[in-house]
Protein backbone atom coordinates (compact mmCIF):
# COMPACT_ATOMS: atom_id res chain seq x y z
CA UNK A 1 0.00 0.00 0.00
CA UNK A 2 2.88 2.66 0.34
CA UNK A 3 4.37 1.55 -2.44
CA UNK A 4 0.91 2.61 -4.08
CA UNK A 5 0.95 5.73 -2.08
CA UNK A 6 4.70 6.60 -3.33
CA UNK A 7 3.97 6.03 -7.24
CA UNK A 8 1.11 7.96 -7.10
CA UNK A 9 2.33 10.59 -5.31
CA UNK A 10 5.13 10.89 -7.97
CA UNK A 11 3.25 10.77 -10.86
CA UNK A 12 1.00 13.43 -9.46
CA UNK A 13 3.42 15.87 -8.83
CA UNK A 14 5.25 14.99 -11.81
CA UNK A 15 2.14 15.88 -14.02
CA UNK A 16 1.72 19.05 -12.25
CA UNK A 17 5.17 19.88 -12.38
CA UNK A 18 5.06 19.52 -16.13
CA UNK A 19 1.78 21.43 -16.47
CA UNK A 20 3.15 24.32 -14.99
CA UNK A 21 6.24 24.65 -17.02
CA UNK A 22 4.54 24.05 -20.11
CA UNK A 23 2.06 26.89 -18.30
CA UNK A 24 4.95 29.17 -17.97
CA UNK A 25 6.20 28.86 -21.35
CA UNK A 26 3.16 30.16 -23.13
CA UNK A 27 2.66 32.93 -20.49
CA UNK A 28 6.05 34.06 -22.34
CA UNK A 29 4.60 33.37 -25.58
CA UNK A 30 0.97 34.95 -24.74
CA UNK A 31 3.02 38.64 -24.70
CA UNK A 32 3.31 38.29 -28.82
CA UNK A 33 0.67 36.14 -29.60
CA UNK A 34 -3.26 36.94 -28.35
CA UNK A 35 -5.36 34.07 -29.06
CA UNK A 36 -8.64 32.38 -27.46
CA UNK A 37 -7.89 29.20 -28.35
CA UNK A 38 -4.14 29.79 -26.38
CA UNK A 39 -5.96 31.67 -23.38
CA UNK A 40 -7.93 28.48 -23.11
CA UNK A 41 -5.26 26.00 -23.67
CA UNK A 42 -2.87 27.92 -20.77
CA UNK A 43 -6.21 27.55 -18.70
CA UNK A 44 -6.09 23.88 -19.15
CA UNK A 45 -2.66 23.36 -18.34
CA UNK A 46 -3.65 25.92 -14.46
CA UNK A 47 -6.59 23.83 -13.93
CA UNK A 48 -5.06 20.79 -14.52
CA UNK A 49 -1.90 21.50 -12.30
CA UNK A 50 -4.47 22.45 -9.50
CA UNK A 51 -6.35 19.48 -9.16
CA UNK A 52 -2.87 17.03 -10.29
CA UNK A 53 -1.94 18.35 -6.57
CA UNK A 54 -5.58 18.30 -5.46
CA UNK A 55 -4.94 14.46 -5.77
CA UNK A 56 -1.15 14.48 -4.74
CA UNK A 57 -2.34 15.90 -1.54
CA UNK A 58 -5.46 13.65 -1.17
CA UNK A 59 -2.95 10.65 -1.06
CA UNK A 60 -0.55 12.20 0.73
CA UNK A 61 -2.39 13.08 4.03
CA UNK A 62 -4.94 10.26 3.66
CA UNK A 63 -5.09 8.05 7.24
CA UNK A 64 -3.22 10.35 8.97
CA UNK A 65 -4.82 11.85 12.36
CA UNK A 66 -3.37 15.15 13.23
CA UNK A 67 -5.93 18.16 12.95
CA UNK A 68 -4.38 19.58 9.83
CA UNK A 69 -4.44 16.26 7.58
CA UNK A 70 -8.34 16.26 8.82
CA UNK A 71 -8.77 19.95 7.27
CA UNK A 72 -6.38 18.71 4.13
CA UNK A 73 -7.87 15.17 3.04
CA UNK A 74 -11.63 16.63 2.78
CA UNK A 75 -10.69 19.61 1.23
CA UNK A 76 -8.54 18.10 -1.19
CA UNK A 77 -10.95 15.25 -2.58
CA UNK A 78 -13.40 18.76 -3.10
CA UNK A 79 -11.20 19.87 -5.46
CA UNK A 80 -10.29 16.57 -7.34
CA UNK A 81 -13.90 16.24 -7.95
CA UNK A 82 -14.90 19.82 -8.83
CA UNK A 83 -11.82 20.72 -10.89
CA UNK A 84 -12.53 17.54 -13.04
CA UNK A 85 -15.36 19.25 -13.56
CA UNK A 86 -14.14 22.61 -14.48
CA UNK A 87 -11.42 21.24 -16.59
CA UNK A 88 -13.98 19.21 -18.64
CA UNK A 89 -15.29 22.65 -18.82
CA UNK A 90 -12.49 24.53 -20.22
CA UNK A 91 -11.32 21.81 -22.64
CA UNK A 92 -15.38 21.99 -24.59
CA UNK A 93 -15.06 25.53 -24.93
CA UNK A 94 -11.21 25.14 -26.46
CA UNK A 95 -12.45 22.10 -29.12
CA UNK A 96 -15.38 25.03 -29.83
CA UNK A 97 -13.51 27.37 -30.14
CA UNK A 98 -11.45 25.55 -32.40
CA UNK A 99 -14.38 23.68 -34.65
CA UNK A 100 -15.98 27.32 -34.83
CA UNK A 101 -12.65 28.46 -36.55
CA UNK A 102 -13.42 26.18 -39.28
CA UNK A 103 -16.75 26.17 -39.86
CA UNK A 104 -20.35 27.10 -38.60
CA UNK A 105 -21.17 24.83 -35.56
CA UNK A 106 -23.81 25.20 -32.94
CA UNK A 107 -23.09 26.24 -29.32
CA UNK A 108 -26.06 24.20 -28.26
CA UNK A 109 -23.55 20.98 -27.25
CA UNK A 110 -21.63 23.73 -25.14
CA UNK A 111 -24.66 25.25 -23.25
CA UNK A 112 -25.65 21.74 -22.25
CA UNK A 113 -22.06 20.98 -21.02
CA UNK A 114 -22.17 24.22 -19.11
CA UNK A 115 -25.51 23.42 -17.75
CA UNK A 116 -24.16 19.86 -16.77
CA UNK A 117 -20.73 21.06 -14.97
CA UNK A 118 -22.85 23.36 -12.83
CA UNK A 119 -25.13 20.93 -11.35
CA UNK A 120 -22.46 18.61 -11.30
CA UNK A 121 -19.85 21.09 -8.92
CA UNK A 122 -23.26 21.88 -7.20
CA UNK A 123 -24.02 18.10 -6.80
CA UNK A 124 -20.34 17.99 -4.78
CA UNK A 125 -21.10 20.54 -2.71
CA UNK A 126 -23.91 18.38 -1.54
CA UNK A 127 -22.08 15.83 -1.10
CA UNK A 128 -19.71 16.98 1.72
CA UNK A 129 -23.28 17.33 3.46
CA UNK A 130 -24.33 13.81 2.75
CA UNK A 131 -21.74 11.26 1.33
CA UNK A 132 -23.66 10.52 -2.14
CA UNK A 133 -20.35 10.13 -4.23
CA UNK A 134 -17.78 10.24 -1.15
CA UNK A 135 -17.10 10.41 2.45
CA UNK A 136 -14.22 10.51 4.76
CA UNK A 137 -14.83 7.91 7.82
CA UNK A 138 -13.11 8.68 11.48
CA UNK A 139 -9.69 7.15 10.15
CA UNK A 140 -9.24 9.64 7.59
CA UNK A 141 -9.95 7.61 4.58
CA UNK A 142 -11.48 8.34 1.38
CA UNK A 143 -14.70 6.28 0.57
CA UNK A 144 -16.69 6.30 -2.54
CA UNK A 145 -20.78 6.57 -2.17
CA UNK A 146 -23.56 5.38 -3.16
CA UNK A 147 -24.18 7.85 -6.01
CA UNK A 148 -20.46 7.67 -6.98
CA UNK A 149 -21.39 6.17 -10.52
CA UNK A 150 -23.31 9.80 -10.97
CA UNK A 151 -20.24 11.86 -10.99
CA UNK A 152 -18.82 9.99 -13.83
CA UNK A 153 -21.60 10.92 -16.27
CA UNK A 154 -19.54 13.84 -17.62
CA UNK A 155 -16.80 11.12 -18.48
CA UNK A 156 -19.10 9.72 -21.27
CA UNK A 157 -19.39 13.26 -23.22
CA UNK A 158 -15.94 13.67 -22.61
CA UNK A 159 -15.44 10.64 -25.39
CA UNK A 160 -17.96 12.02 -27.36
CA UNK A 161 -15.52 15.26 -27.66
CA UNK A 162 -12.67 13.71 -28.39
CA UNK A 163 -14.43 11.44 -31.29
CA UNK A 164 -15.64 15.26 -32.61
CA UNK A 165 -12.37 16.02 -32.45
CA UNK A 166 -11.26 12.65 -34.22
CA UNK A 167 -13.77 13.20 -36.77
CA UNK A 168 -11.41 16.12 -38.51
CA UNK A 169 -8.66 13.85 -39.37
CA UNK A 170 -5.24 16.25 -38.68
CA UNK A 171 -3.14 13.81 -40.51
CA UNK A 172 -5.23 13.13 -43.34
CA UNK A 173 -5.79 16.69 -44.23
CA UNK A 174 -2.21 17.63 -43.03
CA UNK A 175 -1.11 15.42 -46.01
CA UNK A 176 -4.18 16.58 -48.53
CA UNK A 177 -3.10 20.36 -47.93
CA UNK A 178 0.46 18.69 -49.09
CA UNK A 179 -0.23 17.73 -52.57
CA UNK A 180 -2.42 20.83 -53.05
CA UNK A 181 0.27 22.68 -52.26
CA UNK A 182 2.59 20.67 -55.09
CA UNK A 183 0.14 21.92 -57.56
CA UNK A 184 -0.09 25.07 -56.90
CA UNK A 185 2.68 26.11 -59.67
CA UNK A 186 2.95 23.62 -61.08
CA UNK A 187 -1.25 23.12 -61.75
CA UNK A 188 -3.14 26.03 -60.11
CA UNK A 189 -6.41 25.26 -61.56
CA UNK A 190 -5.72 21.72 -59.58
CA UNK A 191 -4.78 23.03 -56.35
CA UNK A 192 -7.66 25.45 -56.32
CA UNK A 193 -10.35 22.23 -57.08
CA UNK A 194 -8.72 20.51 -54.10
CA UNK A 195 -8.90 23.53 -51.70
CA UNK A 196 -12.31 23.78 -52.84
CA UNK A 197 -13.16 19.82 -52.17
CA UNK A 198 -10.98 20.22 -48.91
CA UNK A 199 -12.96 23.02 -47.41
CA UNK A 200 -16.48 21.17 -48.76
CA UNK A 201 -15.08 18.17 -46.85
CA UNK A 202 -14.50 19.98 -43.95
CA UNK A 203 -17.79 21.69 -43.77
CA UNK A 204 -19.61 18.36 -44.37
CA UNK A 205 -17.57 16.70 -41.71
CA UNK A 206 -17.84 19.60 -39.26
CA UNK A 207 -21.65 19.41 -39.73
CA UNK A 208 -21.95 16.26 -39.19
CA UNK A 209 -21.21 16.77 -35.34
CA UNK A 210 -23.83 18.43 -34.60
CA UNK A 211 -26.10 15.78 -36.38
CA UNK A 212 -27.80 13.73 -33.94
CA UNK A 213 -30.59 12.16 -35.88
CA UNK A 214 -29.76 10.18 -39.43
CA UNK A 215 -29.24 12.20 -42.25
CA UNK A 216 -30.26 11.21 -46.06
CA UNK A 217 -27.91 8.83 -47.72
CA UNK A 218 -27.12 11.33 -50.73
CA UNK A 219 -25.62 13.56 -47.93
CA UNK A 220 -23.57 10.95 -46.44
CA UNK A 221 -22.68 9.59 -50.24
CA UNK A 222 -21.75 13.43 -51.18
CA UNK A 223 -19.33 13.31 -47.72
CA UNK A 224 -17.96 10.11 -49.31
CA UNK A 225 -17.48 11.65 -52.86
CA UNK A 226 -15.21 14.37 -51.44
CA UNK A 227 -13.29 12.32 -49.43
CA UNK A 228 -12.05 10.11 -52.18
CA UNK A 229 -11.89 13.08 -54.34
CA UNK A 230 -9.30 14.27 -52.37
CA UNK A 231 -7.45 10.81 -51.70
CA UNK A 232 -7.15 11.10 -55.65
CA UNK A 233 -5.38 14.06 -55.53
CA UNK A 234 -2.85 12.36 -53.94
CA UNK A 235 -2.98 8.92 -55.56
CA UNK A 236 -4.99 9.59 -58.88
CA UNK A 237 -3.57 6.68 -60.93
CA UNK A 238 -4.22 4.09 -57.96
CA UNK A 239 -7.92 4.36 -57.17
CA UNK A 240 -10.90 4.34 -58.98
CA UNK A 241 -14.20 4.44 -57.57
CA UNK A 242 -17.58 2.67 -58.47
CA UNK A 243 -20.75 3.66 -57.50
CA UNK A 244 -23.65 1.10 -58.10
CA UNK A 245 -26.77 2.70 -56.17
CA UNK A 246 -30.26 1.39 -56.40
CA UNK A 247 -31.92 3.41 -54.39
CA UNK A 248 -30.65 6.47 -52.29
CA UNK A 249 -34.72 7.26 -50.60
CA UNK A 250 -33.09 6.49 -46.94
CA UNK A 251 -31.42 7.74 -44.18
CA UNK A 252 -28.58 6.69 -42.57
CA UNK A 253 -25.97 7.61 -38.93
CA UNK A 254 -24.53 10.38 -39.76
CA UNK A 255 -20.61 9.17 -40.65
CA UNK A 256 -21.39 5.55 -40.85
CA UNK A 257 -20.15 4.51 -44.03
CA UNK A 258 -16.92 6.87 -44.17
CA UNK A 259 -14.54 4.58 -41.85
CA UNK A 260 -15.14 1.69 -43.64
CA UNK A 261 -14.42 3.57 -46.99
CA UNK A 262 -11.40 4.88 -45.54
CA UNK A 263 -10.37 1.59 -44.51
CA UNK A 264 -10.86 0.27 -48.07
CA UNK A 265 -8.50 2.48 -49.51
CA UNK A 266 -6.31 2.73 -46.39
CA UNK A 267 -5.77 -0.75 -45.68
CA UNK A 268 -7.01 -2.08 -49.44
CA UNK A 269 -5.61 -0.73 -52.24
CA UNK A 270 -3.24 1.81 -51.22
CA UNK A 271 -0.99 -1.42 -49.69
CA UNK A 272 -0.79 -2.72 -53.49
CA UNK A 273 1.46 -1.14 -55.50
CA UNK A 274 -1.01 -1.79 -58.16
CA UNK A 275 -3.96 -0.06 -56.29
CA UNK A 276 -7.58 -0.76 -56.53
CA UNK A 277 -10.76 -0.03 -56.65
CA UNK A 278 -13.46 0.82 -54.27
CA UNK A 279 -17.54 0.35 -55.28
CA UNK A 280 -20.17 1.39 -53.08
CA UNK A 281 -23.03 -0.84 -53.63
CA UNK A 282 -26.76 0.03 -52.19
CA UNK A 283 -29.55 -2.49 -52.95
CA UNK A 284 -33.53 -2.45 -51.31
CA UNK A 285 -34.27 -5.85 -50.43
CA UNK A 286 -37.62 -6.71 -48.84
CA UNK A 287 -37.52 -5.86 -45.18
CA UNK A 288 -33.87 -4.11 -45.47
CA UNK A 289 -31.19 -1.79 -46.96
CA UNK A 290 -27.91 -3.17 -48.16
CA UNK A 291 -25.08 -1.25 -48.32
CA UNK A 292 -21.53 -2.65 -49.17
CA UNK A 293 -18.30 -1.49 -49.25
CA UNK A 294 -15.96 -3.35 -51.33
CA UNK A 295 -12.42 -3.01 -52.60
CA UNK A 296 -9.69 -5.73 -54.38
CA UNK A 297 -7.10 -4.46 -52.35
CA UNK A 298 -4.55 -6.27 -50.16
CA UNK A 299 -7.62 -7.68 -47.88
CA UNK A 300 -6.65 -9.39 -44.39
CA UNK A 301 -7.05 -12.20 -42.23
CA UNK A 302 -10.53 -12.13 -40.61
CA UNK A 303 -9.09 -13.34 -37.49
CA UNK A 304 -7.82 -10.15 -37.03
CA UNK A 305 -10.83 -8.48 -36.08
CA UNK A 306 -10.32 -9.77 -32.78
CA UNK A 307 -7.39 -7.51 -32.33
CA UNK A 308 -7.22 -3.65 -31.02
CA UNK A 309 -5.91 -2.07 -34.36
CA UNK A 310 -7.20 1.02 -34.51
CA UNK A 311 -9.18 0.40 -38.46
CA UNK A 312 -10.66 -3.24 -36.78
CA UNK A 313 -11.86 -0.69 -34.26
CA UNK A 314 -13.45 1.53 -36.38
CA UNK A 315 -15.41 -1.16 -37.65
CA UNK A 316 -16.67 -2.29 -34.79
CA UNK A 317 -17.70 1.21 -33.65
CA UNK A 318 -19.63 1.05 -36.74
CA UNK A 319 -20.70 -2.85 -36.20
CA UNK A 320 -22.36 -1.12 -32.99
CA UNK A 321 -24.07 1.89 -34.18
CA UNK A 322 -25.84 0.10 -37.38
CA UNK A 323 -27.08 -2.39 -34.46
CA UNK A 324 -27.77 0.32 -32.08
CA UNK A 325 -29.22 2.94 -34.66
CA UNK A 326 -30.61 1.15 -37.76
CA UNK A 327 -31.64 -2.36 -36.19
CA UNK A 328 -29.13 -3.75 -38.79
CA UNK A 329 -25.90 -5.74 -38.92
CA UNK A 330 -22.66 -6.13 -40.49
CA UNK A 331 -20.98 -9.04 -42.33
CA UNK A 332 -17.47 -9.03 -43.35
CA UNK A 333 -15.79 -10.96 -45.93
CA UNK A 334 -11.83 -10.92 -46.91
CA UNK A 335 -9.09 -12.92 -48.30
CA UNK A 336 -5.02 -11.82 -48.46
CA UNK A 337 -4.43 -10.53 -52.11
CA UNK A 338 -8.16 -10.43 -52.82
CA UNK A 339 -9.70 -8.27 -51.08
CA UNK A 340 -12.35 -7.00 -48.52
CA UNK A 341 -16.39 -6.85 -48.99
CA UNK A 342 -18.18 -5.03 -45.30
CA UNK A 343 -21.94 -5.50 -45.92
CA UNK A 344 -24.56 -3.57 -43.73
CA UNK A 345 -27.99 -4.54 -43.66
CA UNK A 346 -29.98 -2.23 -41.90
CA UNK A 347 -33.88 -2.36 -41.02
CA UNK A 348 -36.26 -0.35 -43.79
CA UNK A 349 -38.32 0.98 -40.50
CA UNK A 350 -35.70 2.53 -39.14
CA UNK A 351 -34.20 3.93 -42.15
CA UNK A 352 -36.80 4.79 -44.39
CA UNK A 353 -38.56 8.27 -44.17
CA UNK A 354 -42.17 8.35 -42.42
CA UNK A 355 -43.94 9.55 -45.67
CA UNK A 356 -42.63 7.33 -47.74
CA UNK A 357 -42.05 3.79 -45.39
CA UNK A 358 -46.02 3.16 -46.59
CA UNK A 359 -45.40 3.48 -49.89
CA UNK A 360 -41.88 1.89 -50.50
CA UNK A 361 -43.40 -1.43 -49.10
CA UNK A 362 -46.35 -1.44 -51.55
Amino acid sequence: MQMIRLINLSLELFGALLSLVIACSLLIIRNTEKDRCHTLFLAILICNCFLLLSDAAAWGFKGQLDSCSRVIVPLANFFVFTLGYVLMLLYSCYLYTYLKKKATISSRLLSMIFLLVTAAVLLVIVSLFNGMYYFIDADNWYHRGDFFWLSQVLALLNSQLHNMLAVIQPHFLCNSLTAISQFCEADPKKAQLGIHVMASYLRENVNALVHEEKIPFSQEKRHIELYLSLQKLRFEHLITVVYDIETDAFLIPSLLLQPLVENAVCHGILKKESGGTVLLRVRRLSTEIMIQVCDDGAGFDTARLNTIGKEHIGIRNVEERCRLLCKGRMEIQSKPGKGTAVTLYLSRDCCMPEETQQESFV
